[in-house]
């Protein structure tokens, strides 16, 4: 969708939709994906990934 230059230049941050994913029966529960037992990775530069391992949920504050 789109591409970002950042770093002066040095590296690009690619932005995209997905249009289509394939979620395990088991994963997907009352119109949501349980990211907790997903356990999704994470792509870092080069070679290098992350797990995410603690997932919280931290609301926004009520504005009015």
């Amino acid at each position: 969708v789109q591409t970002v230059e950042v770093g002066g230049g040095a590296s690009t941050l690619v932005l995209g939709e997905a249009v289509l994913a394939h979620i395990r029966d088991d994963l997907y529960k009352d119109g949501e994906i349980d990211v907790r037992k997903l356990k999704p990775v994470g792509k870092m530069e080069g070679f290098m990934f992350c797990r995410i391992q603690d997932v919280f949920e931290m609301k926004p504050p009520e504005v009015g």
